[in-house]
């Protein structure tokens, strides 16, 4: 919950006064705009949860190896107190980062979030994040749009899609959940 609260903070800070979205963006200003890449978007994702919650005794760290070969998007780690408030444990969130135009977008909260990545692992919490940019300014030499426009063309049917993807994938104790960023530019 404290990460999806930080990333709305965020989404208002994208889409705010000045919108940050434009620095999510490769040639925003100009005829040839289009989004950055997965990893530098979750860069982006990173320090801005860095920033908003490193006073509450937060660790987020990018591309850590979970199992051989495979690395994590962000991993997040906090220390917890135990019910009796006598000593500590964590608590450790996977946060897996896709771009709209993702071919996997509608599979990967399954397949790799919870199926590899959270699956023989002591984390049982993952967030699914995706970056919406679908907008008139994004190039159309940029082939990735018209993936993006037939994946998710509406920000609400996909918030709506995946926030039920991770519903039915939120069993035993595995506990996910989907958050949509809109990075458009206006």
């Amino acid at each position: 919950q404290v990460l999806v609260e930080s990333l709305g903070r965020y989404q208002a800070q994208l889409q705010g006064e000045t919108p940050e979205a434009q620095f999510l963006w490769d040639n925003a200003s100009k005829s040839d705009a289009k989004p950055i890449d997965e990893n530098k978007f979750a860069d982006h994702v990173k320090t801005h949860l860095e920033k908003d919650l490193k006073h509450r005794g937060i660790v987020l760290n990018r591309e850590v190896r979970i199992h051989r070969g495979e690395r994590t998007d962000i991993q997040v780690n906090a220390i917890i107190h135990t019910a009796s408030a006598e000593s500590y444990d964590s608590i450790t969130v996977i946060i897996e980062c896709k771009g709209c135009w993702n071919p996997g977008l509608h599979d990967a909260m399954r397949d790799q979030l919870v199926g590899r990545y959270l699956k023989d692992n002591r984390c049982q919490h993952g967030l699914y994040l995706v970056g919406w940019f679908n907008c008139v300014k994004w190039s159309g030499r940029d082939r990735r749009k018209n993936q993006a426009l037939r994946l998710c063309p509406n920000i609400d049917d996909t918030r709506h899609k995946l926030t039920a993807s991770a519903a039915n994938l939120s069993k035993d104790l595995i506990r996910v959940r989907s958050v949509v960023l809109d990075a458009s530019l206006r």
